[in-house]
């Protein structure tokens, strides 16, 4: 809830984000205009328009409102975006470079912005490979993102836990390393449902899973079922929406939450 020193309305701000507002948000929405008209509401509605136009009060609210509906960006549009985007900070990158890119980012924008910046001090113009961007995204720390993951994966609970303290310590964004999962869970999740258990070199590449990380999506398709992979995936979505600010939540709880999970899966697969 936002005032003003000039006027005396209020302008505020409501997350729905079940997709159906609450009674009392309601009650409190019509007592208010009681008093005051003249006052903004913005509603954010963590619903699609079609499932926002099933409810009952959708089409008094839509005739007194400005309706934006916010979509997924299509992966063409994605690209475009990192290309235009590169191009403002002077970043070369190659064609696959931009894929694994997006492909680690998973179309969060805000963690695009923040890679390119770094890449843009780091590179200086100079046109970046994959093996140079798979370099950078897993160099600078005493444990980097990728041992963490490797950790996760081999079931190593004492690397885990030391691993999230040095990152923590060290200011490692937490929407980075919930983008490194993303990445690789994605590839795992396409796996599974296909039924590969081992994936051959061009479905790696496909997915632009290359070195140690296939080894760890091979741990995964063996030790986890297709509904823990869900339950992960669910997980990552939510971190990504507290690391936004859209999910009220600790985004750095939740990822020790995540990495504890998986390495406990996969001790258990050891032995």
């Amino acid at each position: 809830m936002d005032g003003s020193l000039f006027n005396n309305h209020t302008y505020f701000r409501i997350n729905v984000l079940s997709g159906r507002v609450p009674d009392e948000v309601k009650k409190f929405l019509t007592d208010i205009i009681r008093v005051n008209d003249s006052d903004l509401f913005k509603i954010h509605i963590d619903s699609t328009l079609k499932d926002f136009s099933k409810t009952v009060w959708s089409k008094d609210l839509s005739d007194v409102s400005i309706v934006l509906e916010a979509s997924e960006p299509k992966s063409s549009q994605i690209k475009e975006a990192v290309i235009a985007r590169s191009a403002f900070y002077q970043v070369t990158l190659t064609n696959d470079s931009i894929d694994l890119l997006i492909s680690m980012t998973e179309g969060n924008f805000l963690l695009l912005e923040n890679e390119l910046k770094k890449l843009e001090l780091i590179f200086n113009g100079e046109e970046i490979s994959v093996e140079q961007l798979l370099y950078h995204l897993s160099n600078g720390s005493r444990y980097d993102t990728f041992e963490l993951l490797d950790a996760c994966m081999s079931g190593d609970k004492k690397r885990v836990i030391d691993a999230l303290a040095c990152l923590h310590e060290e200011g490692t964004d937490a929407l980075s390393i919930n983008g490194l999962f993303a990445w690789i869970f994605k590839a795992i999740a396409k796996f599974k449902l296909q039924n590969k258990i081992a994936p051959s070199f061009q479905d790696f590449s496909s997915m632009r899973i290359f070195g140690s990380a296939q080894a760890n999506v091979k741990r995964s398709l063996h030790a986890m079922t297709k509904n823990q992979i869900e339950g992960v995936l669910s997980r990552i979505k939510d971190i990504d929406l507290i690391c936004k600010g859209i999910k009220n939540g600790d985004p750095w709880l939740e990822l020790n939450r995540l990495s504890f999970g998986l390495a406990r899966i996969h001790n258990k697969a050891k032995v």
